[in-house]
């Protein structure tokens, strides 16, 4: 009955995942012309047969055949070149909301009295009105610190290399948990190789900001979750489950979307580890967002960056998102930010913000809010650059922000990607359900569908799964050994009727 149960994020995610696919595929965009998009449909399985058929290559097998450590520290050391090239031969300017951090950070730490220096009004109170901004603006502070003491300058260049190191740390942990998940080394190879060909996470390694900053923390929550859920002895799955909870505490102090990992690994352990190692993971991760939380705020108001009043007047509410998610396509909106800024009082924003909720809600109907998901969905899934494009805009333009910003090479090749990303996680997502596998797999698809259902609630932007892309490259990978069986019993069953 668990397993039945378990396997209904399987079927869930199925469904969810195909309406991605129909939507990405079949839905106007202004990035891709539709019939762009349905040549990519028609095309796609006929590119993933060529892959398959290439391995047949001897020098592409022995690769295959060969120790995945190997493979991985020779694809570490081509993605950590190429960032280094991107990192010294851009020089990179922060936009809009790292931009607004730096500032910040750079006042806090050099003495400026008036931390929001060179922000307009609307940006005035920043700390104050964001308290998921106060994870990343410890760390940026922390080292430009460390660069002020050693120099006497805060060195902005200095983002850029330290947010290169979490990316290496990532690619590092990725390949742990492709080892955890996959029992066929090929598959943890494959893993390895995509994530070296995601397109999107070149460009980011010059942008330190929550998207990456939180990708490791991420990656380790799953990854000692995984072993929690495996081991066997008591004190191990114990130690586990602590390091899982608080890599999931701090990352979603700099990243709320990684309070998912925490709901997807509730419900698996309640389902497939059992009642006492659910119990112990609920109360860990209690204790770990207790006390992350109620640490960062005594920290933040002792440093002066905020207080208690400044926060209950300023501090926008939960529910400023959830309405903002509903108009339009559901991404950021200016108009929606100024209703809600010039609202005095958290308690007095909130109760408009929901009375606003009620009336679009009321106003769309069942048909109307459907058709505003859709949107919302084509939103948050078309073109595949993750907003990547606009990176560059304040950086000194020369030929290589130009390739990432106006490049029709890059958009393709950010749109291939997607389109194949969106496919083999469909491909894995049905196979889960039809064959009902609940393994470590599933674990990552409950995420995955998690994160999916949260988007389609709250304020949405592409740049928003950046974080996650390891895990659905992960996915990813699962879903093209499905679609390489599912190949090969097609080819045997036709010779056999032949």
């Amino acid at each position: 009955m668990k397993e039945k149960i378990l396997n209904l994020g399987n079927w869930v995610g199925a469904v969810c995942f195909a309406a991605v696919a129909v939507i990405f595929f079949f839905w106007q965009n202004k990035s891709y012309p539709i019939i762009v998009q349905l040549l990519a449909l028609l095309l796609l399985p006929l590119l993933f047969v060529g892959v398959i058929k290439l391995r047949n290559n001897t020098t592409i097998r022995n690769v295959l055949e060969s120790q995945p450590k190997n493979v991985y520290i020779f694809c570490a050391c081509f993605m950590l070149t190429i960032q280094l090239i991107l990192v010294i031969g851009i020089n990179f300017v922060p936009i809009t909301d790292a931009s607004h951090i730096d500032k910040i950070c750079y006042n806090f730490v050099t003495g400026n009295e008036d931390l929001y220096a060179g922000l307009d009004i609307y940006h005035r109170n920043y700390l104050e009105r964001y308290s998921n901004q106060w994870g990343i603006f410890l760390a940026q502070s922390f080292i430009y610190k460390l660069s002020y003491m050693l120099t006497g300058e805060v060195h902005r260049t200095l983002l850029p290399l330290v947010n290169v190191i979490l990316m290496q740390v990532s690619y590092f942990l990725t390949y742990k948990i492709a080892g955890l998940v996959f029992h066929r080394k090929k598959q943890v190879i494959m893993s390895v190789i995509v994530l070296t060909a995601c397109p999107v996470l070149y460009v980011y390694s010059c942008v330190f900001y929550t998207d990456t900053l939180s990708m490791p923390l991420m990656l380790s929550a799953i990854y000692f979750g995984i072993l929690a859920v495996n081991v066997k002895t008591r004190k191990s799955a114990a130690l586990y489950i602590a390091l899982s909870s608080v890599s999931t505490a701090i990352g979603y102090l700099i990243k709320g979307n990684i309070a998912i990992l925490a709901v997807a690994f509730l419900i698996y352990m309640l389902f497939k580890s059992g009642i006492k190692r659910f119990m112990t993971y609920l109360v860990a991760i209690i204790l770990s967002f207790v006390i992350a939380t109620s640490g960062i705020s005594s920290v933040m108001k002792q440093t002066g960056a905020v207080t208690d009043e400044g926060v209950e007047k300023y501090s926008f509410p939960v529910t400023h998102w959830v309405m903002m998610g509903l108009y339009g396509r559901g991404g950021y909106n200016d108009e929606e930010f100024r209703y809600t800024f010039f609202i005095e009082g958290k308690d007095a924003k909130r109760e408009a913000n929901i009375e606003v909720i009620k009336n679009r809600l009321s106003d769309m109907g069942v048909s109307g809010f459907l058709m505003h998901l859709v949107k919302k969905i084509n939103y948050t899934w078309y073109g595949g650059a993750y907003q990547s494009t606009t990176q560059f805009l304040k950086s000194e333009q020369d030929s290589i922000t130009s390739f990432f910003e106006n490049s029709g090479v890059y958009r393709v090749w950010c749109f291939l990607f997607q389109s194949s990303l969106i496919l083999l996680m469909l491909c894995s997502f049905v196979s889960g359900a039809v064959n009902k596998k609940t393994n470590e797999m599933a674990l990552l698809r409950l995420a995955q569908l998690g994160l999916f259902l949260f988007l389609l609630i709250w304020e949405t932007r592409s740049r928003y799964m950046l974080n996650l892309l390891p895990m659905y490259i992960i996915i990813a990978v699962d879903g093209a050994n499905v679609f390489e069986q599912f190949y090969h019993k097609r080819i045997k069953r036709n010779k056999e009727i032949s």
